[in-house]
């Protein structure tokens, strides 16, 4: 066999609206942070190198935890992994994302992996608006 141990109680049942806030709500105030992607670290690290002030993770409280932002630009950037990003829930789930990052004044630049793992990826470039990235 090639698992043991227990059957998890949430097999076969799923969780309600509440739980999912509640668990919403502790994710986003956990002190502990996730760890970063690989192009979360290569973001990082050439707005880094730029000189660029950002805060990672950001949460857009009360309920999405954000990539980065960009104070000075009023800017959330999503870093956006091509597996995780092209499941149909997350897609959705982006979607919210990107009207609420709007409807409280924001701009929301999702980055695409592909793009990100580009040996020519310039986050000034992309800043400039110029780039292959998807802004709102």
């Amino acid at each position: 066999e090639l698992f043991s141990g227990r059957v998890s109680p949430m097999k076969g049942k799923n969780h309600t609206q509440e739980t999912k806030h509640k668990m919403r709500f502790s994710r986003l105030n956990c002190k502990t942070t996730k760890i970063d992607t690989t192009i979360e670290l290569k973001v990082k690290k050439q707005l880094e190198e730029n000189n660029i002030d950002f805060i990672h993770p950001w949460n857009l409280e009360p309920y999405y935890q954000c990539d980065f932002y960009i104070p000075n630009l009023n800017l959330i950037i999503e870093c956006d992994g091509d597996y995780w990003h092209g499941r149909p829930d997350m897609i959705g789930r982006d979607k919210s994302k990107n009207t609420y990052a709007k409807n409280q004044g924001y701009s929301l630049m999702r980055i695409s992996e592909n793009v990100i793992r580009n040996k020519n990826f310039d986050i000034k470039f992309a800043l400039n608006g110029i780039g292959d990235c998807l802004c709102f």
